[in-house]
């Protein structure tokens, strides 16, 4: 059970049900969903609360490492946010809140508050059926390279039991193949390890992309309900074809649409990382899950 703030516990994968419970009521923000946070959680560092039914939560900068405070509810918000806040200064954890969704900063005292946009922390939202079908002006060229893949090496869709430990070493291999840094492998590592304890959510859907059948890409996402879903790890061996990634997110979204019924995939922010911001862009006029940053009016 969460306790009530200002005491915190360490996040634990039995904590699922009672933090769904309150970001099911929300659009899906990427930083407050449990299997995201459980699986970036690699230091476990991250403590979570309860304050006037809000989710408070200790973050850990993706790229920094700092420490600090933010919370998702739109209960007694401005009460909320004064105390977490007060807890923020006084703990050393800075003197603003991160991440704060929308939904949360909407009735915010503006002669209390001060409200600004992080943009580099939106969420991308897209059409799955865009993603599906690479018809629109921005996306055709994606679905030429998804005939090109398809015309020279066969590739294969199957479904991947992340329980089968054959499956996790070759993710575990195409990982460490992809990545350039070695602490981004470590990082990413410790991640998806972490995700694979979490596989037995019936919501998780992972699939393999096959070549001479090796593993050659991967997807997982989650089915967030009827409209929404997220993806959480994905990575592909560009070493074979530059067209691996199209392919890769053209049968994700075509599993997601046709089967689970989904309509949007929540393909997280893109932390102001310019060549991220760029693909992230690309697939056309995105919808975004603004988030921003909270601090009291001096």
């Amino acid at each position: 059970m969460l306790p009530q703030f200002p005491e915190f516990k360490k996040l634990e994968l039995l904590d699922r049900a009672e933090i769904e419970k309150i970001t099911r009521q929300y659009p899906p923000f990427s930083d407050f969903n449990f299997v995201s946070m459980w699986s970036w959680d690699i230091k476990e560092e991250m403590r979570t609360s309860l304050l006037n039914d809000n989710l408070v939560v200790t973050f850990t900068n993706y790229i920094t490492g700092e420490t600090f405070l933010s919370f998702l509810g739109s209960n007694k918000v401005n009460e909320t946010a004064e105390a977490v806040l007060t807890m923020s200064s006084a703990f050393g954890f800075g003197d603003s809140l991160r991440l704060v969704p929308e939904t949360s900063v909407k009735e915010l005292d503006s002669n209390k508050f001060k409200v600004e946009e992080d943009r580099d922390n939106f969420d991308y939202i897209m059409p799955l059926q865009v993603l599906k079908e690479y018809n629109t002006h921005e996306t055709r060229q994606r679905m030429t390279e998804v005939r090109k893949l398809l015309r020279e090496f066969s590739p294969e869709i199957r479904p991947l039991d992340l329980s089968n430990i054959k499956n996790q070493k070759d993710i575990f291999q195409l990982i460490t193949k992809s990545l350039p840094d070695a602490k981004l492998v470590k990082n990413e590592l410790l991640a998806i390890s972490r995700f694979i304890e979490a596989h037995k959510n019936p919501n998780l859907v992972t699939i393999g992309l096959y070549i001479n059948s090796e593993l050659a890409g991967f997807g997982c996402s989650e089915v967030l309900n009827h409209s929404f879903a997220n993806f959480h790890f994905w990575k592909a061996n560009t070493n074979i074809s530059k067209s691996m990634y199209s392919y890769l997110m053209h049968e994700k979204a075509t599993l997601l649409f046709d089967k689970y019924g989904c309509k949007f995939l929540n393909i997280e922010q893109d932390l102001g990382i310019e060549n991220l911001r760029k693909w992230k862009s690309s697939f056309g006029e995105p919808v975004f899950l603004k988030k921003y940053t909270v601090s009291f009016n001096k």
